[in-house]
């Protein structure tokens, strides 16, 4: 698990499809 900073930015910066993408990878 990311903090939530770096999960906002994530959300922020790309689409929610790659969000989890990105963590589960």
């Amino acid at each position: 698990m990311t903090t939530t900073a770096d999960t906002a930015a994530g959300a922020t910066a790309l689409p929610p499809v790659a969000l989890p993408r990105r963590r589960g990878r």
